[in-house]
């Protein structure tokens, strides 16, 4: 009975410790997705969004999704579409050209979305940066700064996101 009223405070403790753990994590997660549909208000219906993560959260991945719960937008990210395994596929065939002030995605480095280059061109309307990207030294840091100075102008920005329209 010892060892047993042992394991039942060790294993109740560890829960508690496991479950505060699991709290704290839900509610930065949910702070960033109310950042992100917050950001979504200046976004103009039917729009074109080029999303990218710089959050460092691996479950963040889809949080882009939340800009378009309230209006129809096009996002140009969709792990459902492009992984293989959900019933849900990108048309590859009709996928515009989507571009940024004429550049097309095969002109970046370390910068990628969905497009098809032989579709005629359609605009990219948004950027929108989910966590921190500027004053990182990594390339890819480097290339995203040089295109919202270049191509960009800061529509709205919040603790865990960006939003920039195309000039």
């Amino acid at each position: 009975t010892g060892i047993q009223l042992l394991a039942l405070v060790i294993f109740s403790y560890a829960s508690f410790k496991i479950n505060k753990v699991y709290l704290e994590f839900q509610f930065e997660l949910n702070e960033i997705a109310e950042d992100c549909h917050r950001l979504s208000k200046h976004i103009e219906p039917n729009s074109v969004v080029l999303p990218l993560n710089f959050s460092g959260h691996w479950i963040t991945g889809h949080f882009s999704n939340y800009l378009g719960v309230d209006k129809p937008m096009i996002i140009l990210e969709n792990y459902e579409c492009s992984v293989g395994y959900f019933p849900i596929i990108w048309n590859d065939k009709k996928f515009p050209n989507f571009t940024i002030n004429n550049l097309s995605a095969d002109q970046f480095d370390h910068v990628s979305w969905k497009s098809n280059p032989i579709n005629p061109q359609k605009a990219i309307n948004y950027i929108f940066i989910l966590g921190p990207f500027i004053g990182f030294d990594t390339p890819r840091n480097k290339e995203v700064e040089l295109l919202v100075k270049n191509h960009c102008e800061l529509v709205e920005s919040n603790k865990n996101a960006h939003l920039y329209r195309i000039k």
